[in-house]
């Protein structure tokens, strides 16, 4: 299977996708999931060679003030500690370009604000591969 580059982030990848924004822990499209992740790794080897794994910041603590770098780093830390992971290989800013869904900008016109600041902390230490 071919390999590409994944953006800039240097992580390369087989392309092969599984979103889980409408899975829940019950229901039926989380059974599905399961079921397609766990065959994939009967078939294809180990989980973390197999699979890229991206989550979105600003999820925890709800609600989450995107000004407020003690919920930021929170939120980061409990998306870790829900996926069970050390590290995250994909950490994203949700709906960076859309006012009123999350104000993650102080500088809309520069977009600057303390969300990169604290995505920068991790990454840094490791615990983020790449932020988008």
């Amino acid at each position: 299977m071919e390999y590409r580059p994944l953006g800039r982030t240097g992580i390369e990848f087989r392309r092969l996708e599984l979103g889980g924004v409408s899975m829940s822990s019950r229901g039926e499209p989380y059974e599905q999931a399961k079921r397609a992740v766990g065959r994939a790794l009967e078939e294809l080897g180990e989980l973390e060679r197999l699979l890229i794994l991206s989550t979105k910041l600003g999820g925890w603590p709800d609600p989450c003030d995107p000004q407020n770098t003690d919920h930021l780093r929170h939120s980061v830390e409990e998306s870790r500690g829900l996926l069970r992971r050390d590290t995250i290989d994909i950490f994203m800013i949700d709906e960076p370009d859309r006012p009123g869904q999350h104000d993650w900008w102080s500088d809309w016109d520069a977009f600057n604000g303390p969300v990169l600041a604290v995505l920068d902390e991790p990454k840094r230490d490791g615990a983020i591969r790449a932020t988008g």
